[in-house]
């Protein structure tokens, strides 16, 4: 199965001394980090959260009852066996962030909030991912052990940095909203910007016309490179879903 309990934990952001101002958190209710649960937005194969033993697993939900307002859904990595009916209302069942939001630690230094560019932690066989550093305003490529997701309890309770209290609120209405402040989005489609004029510079490097292109390898065609532009930026929002008219 594949918890969302996994990975890198920033424990040492705990604690602090009395006077500290506090970043908002509850440690019982993560609802804030979420879209409101509603039957009529669920679909089959949409990825939601079932609590289990405990611990929020990634379920797929398979058939809907209207009727009953209750959801079949299948464990991922589970077998059917495993596959279960869950009241849509019930608190055993939550939707996803509407965007992936991380603790992670680039090289020994942390980076702290982060917005997932490429990659999800959803998929365990995924195991680079590229972030977007919410203080640095940066991207960085990092191993998927080297993250955990931002859950209420791994919210620090006292913290006197007012940018890292900012980013923290960014991050939380980025999962509960799908949205990013306007100097974000700008970074980051700089980010990718700059990406796809290194990777053009690349191809004509090494393309077999090229002064130094005898014996490379082909590129990737651009419209796999583009197609995989398109789908991250759908998922940050810079772009709208495929399924909504434009």
């Amino acid at each position: 199965w594949a918890s969302r309990a996994s990975g890198y934990s920033p424990s040492k952001m705990r604690g602090g001394e009395d006077g500290e101002e506090h970043a908002p958190t509850d440690d019982s209710d993560e609802s804030w980090m979420r879209p409101e649960l509603d039957i009529m937005r669920l679909k089959p194969d949409l990825v939601v959260e079932v609590m289990c033993d405990g611990e929020w697993w990634d379920c797929e939900v398979q058939e809907i009852n209207t009727e009953k307002n209750e959801v079949k859904v299948h464990y991922v990595g589970g077998t059917e066996d495993e596959d279960e009916w869950v009241q849509v209302h019930s608190s055993k069942i939550q939707m996803t962030p509407l965007i992936e939001c991380v603790w992670a630690k680039v090289g020994q230094l942390p980076a702290w909030p982060s917005v997932i560019m490429d990659g999800t932690l959803r998929d365990t066989s995924c195991k680079k991912l590229k972030i977007f550093h919410l203080q640095q305003m940066a991207a960085y490529p990092v191993a998927r052990k080297a993250t955990f997701a931002i859950t209420a309890r791994s919210i620090p309770r006292r913290c006197s940095d007012e940018a890292l209290i900012h980013a923290i609120n960014v991050a939380k209405r980025a999962m509960q909203y799908g949205k990013l402040p306007e100097s974000v989005l700008k970074t980051i489609e700089g980010v990718y910007q700059a990406v796809k004029a290194s990777s053009e510079a690349s191809e004509a490097f090494s393309s077999p016309s090229g002064a130094f292109g005898r014996g490379r390898p082909a590129p990737r065609t651009t419209d796999s490179r583009d197609a995989r532009r398109q789908q991250a930026m759908r998922k940050l929002g810079l772009l709208p879903p495929m399924d909504r008219e434009v």
